[in-house]
């Protein structure tokens, strides 16, 4: 069918040309791909894209657990200092805990004493009251300067920890770029018969590989601090976008100039 034309004079995808993520039908190439090219079953693709994410999973789990243990023989005070930092600060948090709870119990105990209209008793809550909101409040400011101790420390590794960052980068890109330059499939491409070409039909440089495989990876590395395992889902949302698109190009494709074919 032909498509529509959607914001920014864009074609889009019409209704019956939109592909699911698990079919395992062939599809046809779109009218600017060049001749010859055929995009691959949606379900090959994605189960190869989930082959090589385990496999990446794999890398950054394996470099980590190393990078990390080399990190704590090469600044054992400092990691010393963040273990005995961390435990002063979840011991003070519990203390700081405790104390509101005695807050609580306190409030209750006042507001007791002045339905019962004891003032001897309202006197003793408010007394309690206050010694723990004080209690509770020093052990909050003793929290702040752990923590501020803690990031000092912690500073003190940063360049170790990005090393560490570019690492993680450097294994993953040589499991996906040499061999893509050299054949324009990866582990997960081989396995299913995917492969990655330059969106006018040539051969995957070096260039492209670089983009269309190392965008998302940085990506997701300079994200991770910030947003945890948040960032895979976040990272799969722009690749996962082909479906919809009518060059079946997810974003990272868009970036690098690239298309995933058949074959």
């Amino acid at each position: 069918s032909e498509p529509t034309v959607g914001r920014g004079g864009r074609p889009r995808p019409a209704p019956g040309d939109r592909v699911g993520l698990f079919s395992a039908e062939p599809q046809p190439a779109p009218a600017s791909w060049p001749p010859g090219l055929r995009p691959p079953p949606p379900r090959a693709r994605l189960i190869a894209m989930a082959i090589d994410l385990v496999v990446l999973i794999a890398i950054f789990l394996a470099v980590q657990t190393g990078g990390t243990r080399i990190i704590d023989a090469a600044y054992p005070e400092e990691t010393d200092q963040i273990d005995l930092l961390n435990d002063r600060i979840d011991a003070t948090e519990e203390d700081r805990d405790a104390a509101e709870e005695r807050v609580d119990e306190a409030e209750e105990r006042i507001d007791q004493a002045r339905e019962n209209d004891n003032d001897t008793a309202l006197e003793e809550a408010q007394a309690d009251r206050r010694q723990a909101q004080a209690e509770a409040d020093r052990l909050d400011r003793r929290i702040d300067n752990l923590e501020d101790d803690l990031q000092d420390v912690q500073g003190d590794l940063v360049p170790a920890q990005l090393m560490l960052t570019a690492a993680i980068l450097v294994f993953a890109l040589l499991y996906l770029v040499p061999s893509s330059v050299m054949t324009g499939r990866t582990l997960g491409k081989q396995l299913l018969g995917v492969r990655v070409v330059n969106a006018d039909g040539t051969r995957l440089t070096l260039r492209g590989a670089l983009l269309h495989y190392g965008a998302p990876v940085l990506l997701s590395l300079l994200l991770l601090p910030l947003l945890g395992q948040l960032v895979v889902l976040i990272v799969l949302v722009g690749v996962l976008t082909w479906p919809r698109n009518p060059n079946r190009q997810g974003l990272h494709d868009r970036i690098a100039g690239t298309l995933v074919v058949d074959g």
